[in-house]
């Protein structure tokens, strides 16, 4: 179930990434409009993708406390 969500949410993060970077490719062609929006939006994304592996994988379970 874990790597389930894992998958879903990175598969969501990189193609935020990846369609705002094609957006920007796209502006930068075409206008100068929007382009320092999509200078600035491919770092959330990116960071979501460098974080969500240490979010999913490297903190440590919680198990209840076994009661003596």
């Amino acid at each position: 179930m874990k790597l389930r969500y894992f998958l879903i949410f990175e598969s969501l993060a990189l193609a935020m990434l990846l369609g705002s970077l094609w957006g920007g490719v796209a502006t930068h062609f075409s206008s100068e409009t929007y382009a320092q929006f999509f200078r600035l939006l491919p770092i959330a994304p990116a960071i979501v993708v460098a974080i969500l592996p240490i979010l999913y994988f490297a903190l440590p379970a919680r198990f209840p406390r076994e009661r003596s």
